[in-house]
C-alpha cells in the first residue's frame, strides 16, 4: 500500500489525478473504500458457507475461506491492516456488523 498513489490509480482507469481528487478526499477515503468492498466481499463469503455441520466444521471452513481469500487478494488483505491510514475511527457500519 505504501506505493498506491492518486496518479498511480488515475494511471490504471484513464483518467487524471485530480479527478480522483472530485470522489475522495484523500487517499486515506480511498482506502476506505477500499476496505469496506473487501470486508462486505468476505461478509458476502462466510455467509454462503454452509450452515450445516459441527462449529468445528463451519470454524474451519471459515479458516480456510479467510486463507483462500488472502491467498488470492494480498494487496486488498494487507489494506485491512496496515497502509494509508488517518487516525480517524471507522464510518458507520465497518466498525460494527449492523443487526437491522
Amino acid at each position: 500500500m505504501e506505493g498506491l498513489t492518486a496518479r498511480a490509480i488515475a494511471r490504471e482507469i484513464g483518467y487524471t489525478a485530480a479527478s480522483i481528487y472530485n470522489v475522495f478526499r484523500s487517499m486515506s477515503d480511498i482506502l476506505m473504500e477500499v476496505n469496506r468492498e473487501t470486508l462486505s466481499e468476505l461478509d458476502a463469503m462466510f455467509e454462503a458457507l454452509p450452515s450445516d455441520g459441527s462449529p468445528k466444521d463451519r470454524l474451519e471452513a471459515i479458516c480456510l475461506s479467510y486463507v483462500n481469500f488472502m491467498r488470492r487478494n494480498p494487496a486488498r488483505w494487507s489494506a485491512l491492516f496496515g497502509g494509508l491510514r488517518e487516525r480517524t475511527p471507522f464510518p458507520n457500519g465497518m466498525s460494527a456488523r449492523s443487526t437491522s
